[in-house]
């Protein structure tokens, strides 16, 4: 499978349609890095949830799933920057 992601050691360069471009020195690492911590944050949460402002009360398995659905979605519009 071909990437079109372009990519050095430390910086892809993209950009989401309609989202003004990154700069190259962003750091999606980073950004990358600190999402992985919130997502086991996440799973590790053993308290009561809130409910879902549009989806009302949901158990820990439905809102993984939902947040995984909205993460996928946003990353699904990302396209490599000229």
């Amino acid at each position: 499978m071909q990437s079109d992601i372009k990519h050095s050691r430390r910086v892809i360069v993209i950009s989401a349609v309609g989202a003004p471009a990154l700069a190259a020195q962003e750091d999606l690492f980073l950004a990358l890095a600190h999402l992985r911590a919130a997502m086991q944050s996440f799973l590790a949460w053993d308290k009561p949830l809130q409910p879902h402002f549009a989806d009302g009360e949901l158990d820990k398995n439905a809102y993984e799933r939902g947040h995984a659905m909205y993460i996928a979605n946003h990353i699904s519009q990302f396209r490599v920057a000229d």
